[in-house]
Formats: C-alpha cells, structure tokens, sequence
C-alpha cells in the first residue's frame, strides 16, 4: 500500500530496503532516529516502507538518500560506518549470527558475494583469489552503469566487520583499483590474522577428543565387565557423546554470540 504513494522513479529494483534498514539502525544508536524519519519525509517516501524486507528502492533514491544523511550527520564517510555494522545484532537474527559464528572468518569472506549480490543489483561482486588469510574480492558496476564512491565506502565496512565479530587478531583492508581512479573495475584486498580464533577452534576440537577419548574408555571398561558387547550399551554410549558434543558446540556458539552482544552495547 505504502508504494502507491511513492514517486515511481524511486521505487526500481537496484537496491534491496535491507540496506536502508542498516543505516536507520546506524543512526538510530550513533545519531538520532529522526534524522532517518527527516530524510523520508524530504524524499515522500513511508519509513515503514525503507524498514520492511523485500521492498527495493531505485538508484535514484540511493543516492539522495545518502546524499540528505552524510548532509545530516556531517560524516561524509557514512557508507563505510554502515558497512561495519552489518553483522551487528540490528541487523541479522540471532539465527543468522548463531550460524555465522559456525564458519570460519574464511568462509564469510567468500560467502560476500553471494550475499551482496542478493540486495545489490547495481554491482556485481565476485571472488579474485583467495588463500588462507588473503582474499581478493572485485566489484563491477552492473548494466554498464558506474557504481558510486559510496558502494566501496560500504565495501570497506563490511570486509572490516569480522573483526570484532569472529574476534580476530588484525583485518587490513585495501582498495587498489578504483573505478572512480581510473582502474576498470574495483579490487578490494583483505588480509586477516586469526591466531585467536584458532586457538579457540582448536580448544574446542580438543574437548571433543577428550569426550571421545572418555567415551571409548568407559565403553571398553564397560564391555569388560560385561563380559563380550552389549549394542544397547554401545547405542546408548555413543549417543550420549553425540549429544554432548552437539551440546557443547552450540553451548561455545550461543557463548559467543552472546559475548559479541554484550560488547557491541557496552561499546555503544
């Protein structure tokens, strides 16, 4: 209903409202709230429309729409601010974040591309190369039509963002080749230390081992008493250390997220 009442050149599918809602949560917690209900109201454009999923907004309002924020904050560089926050509890599910927090730093990278070109169709994003600790990711303006500075601004953002999320050690972010440069496309090249989070998924793994190794102990000594198998016994052994081990991985996994949570509020 809401999109009846908006301008039709405003309304065109480049970019998904996701994107919108991120800056609102942004302002919401740094700024004010009401500088997002000002720029909808300058635009004619319902707040709850930029706030509900699966609504799109045209190229067009993009850009006026950063265009009236980076004039009411006073941040040029607000683009790059959002992009940070992506994984913030704002902006994913519990859900979202509890898987997340079950892949590596690694694979969240490469999974960028998949998700940016979900809520972005003015660009398209793909994976350069990647090795252990280094990925290189491209972004090219799609339909021939250059994508503004603020996409890479955003960019930046995100490929930061699992810093604090997966608790790494270093990210370095650099941007080499720039369509607004000169350069054909733009190349972003991330490197990421993660010792810490290793040394924590390597903890985890090791009490897993210890549980088996436990299991396989009493399973024995349990066999021995008895006398020759019993596949009761067995089944009901290792069911419980498949338990206890699940148990175990998402007990780490809630822990974290939980963790990250309480910083994220104590930070702001």
């Amino acid at each position: 209903e809401a999109q009846k009442f908006i301008n039709p050149l405003y309304v065109k599918p480049d970019y998904s409202t996701k994107l919108c809602r991120m800056y609102y949560n942004l302002l919401s917690r740094k700024y004010s709230r009401d500088i997002f209900y000002d720029v909808c109201k300058e635009l004619g454009v319902p707040p709850e429309y930029l706030l509900e999923d699966g609504n799109w907004v045209s190229h067009e309002f993009y850009q006026l729409f950063l265009k009236l924020i980076k004039e009411k904050t006073g941040h040029p560089r607000i683009a790059q601010m959002a992009g940070e926050t992506i994984v913030d509890p704002e902006n994913i599910n519990p859900f979202e974040s509890a898987l997340l927090k079950a892949v590596p730093p690694s694979l969240f990278y490469l999974m960028v591309p998949l998700s940016a070109n979900k809520v972005n169709r003015r660009s398209s994003y793909s994976i350069v190369s990647f090795t252990p600790g280094h990925v290189k990711i491209r972004i090219n303006s799609a339909k021939d039509k250059l994508h503004d500075r603020d996409i890479c601004l955003n960019a930046m953002g995100v490929f930061s963002s699992p810093k604090d999320f997966y608790g790494l050690d270093t990210v370095d972010v650099t941007h080499p080749q720039c369509v607004h440069r000169g350069d054909s496309d733009c190349i972003f090249d991330v490197k990421f230390k993660s010792k810490k989070y290793l040394k924590r998924s390597l903890w985890s793994v090791a009490s897993i081992v210890a549980i088996w190794v436990a299991f396989t102990w009493i399973h024995q000594l349990a066999e021995t008493q008895n006398g020759g198998q019993s596949p009761m016994l067995s089944t009901l052994l290792w069911t419980t250390f498949v338990s206890l081990a699940a148990l175990a991985f998402v007990l780490s996994r809630i822990y974290n997220v939980l963790r990250f949570n309480f910083v994220h509020h104590e930070q702001s």
